[in-house]
C-alpha cells in the first residue's frame, strides 16, 4: 500500500469510530494531529519543559509545539 493510500485508510478509520475514539498514541504522530490531542492539558508544561531543557528542538519528537 503506498503511503498516500495508508494516510487515507487512517482518515476513514478515525472517522468511523468517531467519539469511541479518543486521544492518540504518542509513538506514532497522526499527519496533521495537533501535539493537544496527545498531551490535552499537559501540553503547555510540555513546551515550559522543552524550551529550557532545549531551547534549540534538537530532540526532535515529530510533534510541533504551540
Amino acid at each position: 500500500m503506498a503511503a498516500a493510500g495508508g494516510d487515507a485508510w487512517l482518515v476513514a478509520a478515525h472517522q468511523a469510530m468517531g467519539a469511541n475514539s479518543v486521544g492518540g498514541y504518542v509513538n506514532y504522530v497522526e499527519p496533521d494531529s495537533t501535539a493537544s490531542r496527545y498531551f490535552g492539558g499537559n501540553l503547555s508544561r510540555l513546551n515550559a519543559v522543552r524550551q529550557q531543557y532545549d531551547p534549540s528542538g534538537l530532540m526532535y519528537s515529530g510533534i510541533r509545539p504551540v
